[in-house]
């Protein structure tokens, strides 16, 4: 298999499988490691691989950051119980859940640093 679907397999496997917070340190590592795997590559493979990303800003050294949005908000429902003659209610409420994935740039095209979030959870390459 290679790097792009692996990449974008466990991105996946990141934004649909981390709703407790707990992910073990063997997944973080090697969500990682499949990060690292893009340092030194051209820019434009990673954008053929996994698309383009969600923006793009400056990185202050002549080139940019490509950023990866897949952070999602949901309102959940409200609901109105009753018990022993006292009706309570709960409005709905926004759950907001981040998860972002960014790529430093160099002004020649190659990936130099990567950053993760998701939730209180926060990784950045050496």
């Amino acid at each position: 298999m290679d790097t792009g679907a692996l990449l974008i397999i466990l991105i996946l496997a990141l934004v649909f499988s981390i709703a407790s917070e707990n992910k073990s340190k063997n997944d973080i590592a090697e969500f990682n490691e499949t990060l690292n795997s893009w340092i030194g590559v051209q820019h434009g493979d990673l954008i053929e691989t996994t698309g383009p990303p969600s923006y793009t800003s400056e990185d202050g050294r002549g080139g940019k950051v490509l950023v990866y949005d897949y952070s999602t908000e949901r309102l959940t429902t409200g609901k109105a119980e009753y018990w022993r003659n006292t009706i309570t209610y709960t409005p709905p409420k926004t759950i907001k859940t981040k998860c972002v994935i960014m790529f430093w740039v160099d002004s020649n095209g190659y990936i130099y640093q990567w950053f993760w979030e998701y939730g209180k959870h926060r990784y950045r390459s050496n």
